[in-house]
């Protein structure tokens, strides 16, 4: 049930507007008993320190890198609760004890993002051997600094990915360009995308809800907002 909604300047981020959009809501219906849901482009360190000075409550989004720091949870295979079909969760304690994680993994999504890190496999490998085969046929001398450019500006584009490769550019005197381009995939790096893609980690200081209960009121992200623009595939 939308209650209402605001505009801020295009150039403000997410994470800014935070405390304006709490105090206001607080100031216009109460402070009441409400859960405050966020997703990962709305919080901060301090957000949350702010939120919880009052003793509000919330579930949070996390950026993507707090999924390695559950990597051992992850992996095992005990206590993942079936939260809808094609959706698990498993709850685990903060370090504090005050805290309580949700680890998630959704079917849809692994199908999604592994789909995402082929493409982008793809197109590091492409574009490598592409690089091998110039500095082959090369008539003149190569720089270093460029081509060392080059693989950097090929890793930015495709970064999902990139971590994958381990990349040696090499003297190599049998060639004119004087350099050589090799690389080796990380075997440990397909390992954690085959068990983390699909993955993501909410974060709460609700510590007496059930994994399913959790999951479904974070899900009510996205029907709010459709609520508010029923009309985008018009």
């Amino acid at each position: 049930m939308p209650l209402g909604y605001e505009v801020f300047d295009g150039n403000r981020t997410d994470v800014t507007t935070v405390e304006h959009v709490v105090a206001t809501m607080e100031k216009r219906f109460g402070v009441a008993n409400r859960i405050w849901v966020m997703d990962r482009g709305m919080t901060s360190e301090k957000n949350i320190a702010w939120l919880r000075s009052e003793k509000r409550r919330d579930l949070i989004g996390t950026p993507k890198s707090e999924i390695k720091k559950w990597k051992t949870e992850i992996i095992d295979a005990s206590d993942w609760k079936t939260v809808r079909e094609g959706i698990e969760a498993k709850i685990c304690c903060g370090p504090d004890g005050e805290e309580t994680f949700v680890l998630c993994r959704s079917d849809p999504r692994r199908v999604k993002e592994h789909a995402m890190h082929d493409r982008f496999r793809l197109r590091i490998e492409q574009s490598l051997e592409r690089l091998a085969k110039r500095l082959k046929s090369q008539k003149k001398r190569a720089e270093r600094a460029v081509v060392e450019r080059q693989i950097g500006r090929l890793f930015q584009r495709n970064s999902r990915a990139s971590a994958r490769y381990d990349v040696q550019l090499v003297e190599d005197i049998t060639v004119s360009s004087r350099l050589r381009v090799t690389w080796t995939a990380r075997p440990e790096w397909d390992e954690w995308a085959h068990y983390s893609e699909g993955c993501y980690v909410l974060r709460t200081n609700v510590n007496d809800w059930s994994p399913e209960e959790l999951w479904k009121t974070y899900t009510q992200l996205n029907e709010a907002d459709w609520s508010f623009a029923p009309n985008w595939q018009v």
